[in-house]
């Protein structure tokens, strides 16, 4: 994702087993689409972390905010392992927070509390167009 043209993802670090069978994804997506993803994405910096004995992992860095660290141990073919990837490449990195807080007031709505019991499909709704010119 680009912030004002600016492309927020930096630098991929994909952390593998070559023994482990949870790894199996992460190695069909090394050698059959990294290379693809890595030439359509010049902008990143992508590493690759040969550790056995762990799960495989995705860790993304960007330009602001911590680094966000996917654990990929339950995908089963390549495709997973590429849906996790762009999925870090289409976030900013920054902390998902709320917007604005909820309304409160001290006043009860003038039309009244919204039950969903409320016989809504025997009213009767006529509409009117405005005048044809």
């Amino acid at each position: 994702m680009s912030v004002r043209g600016v492309p927020q993802l930096r630098s991929l670090l994909l952390r593998y087993s070559d023994r482990d069978g949870s790894s199996r994804a992460m190695r069909e997506y090394i050698g059959s689409r990294l290379v693809a993803f890595a030439q359509a994405h010049g902008h990143v910096k992508i590493t690759t972390q040969l550790k056995r004995n762990v799960h495989p992992v995705v860790q993304a860095d960007y330009v602001f905010g911590d680094p966000k660290v996917v654990c990929v141990r339950r995908a089963t073919t390549a495709e997973e392992v590429e849906k996790v990837i762009l999925a870090l490449r289409n976030t900013t990195g920054r902390k998902v927070k709320p917007l604005n807080k909820p309304v409160v007031s001290r006043l009860p709505s003038v039309q009244g509390p919204w039950d969903p019991r409320m016989p809504l499909h025997k009213e009767r709704l006529t509409l009117e167009h405005g005048a044809e010119a």
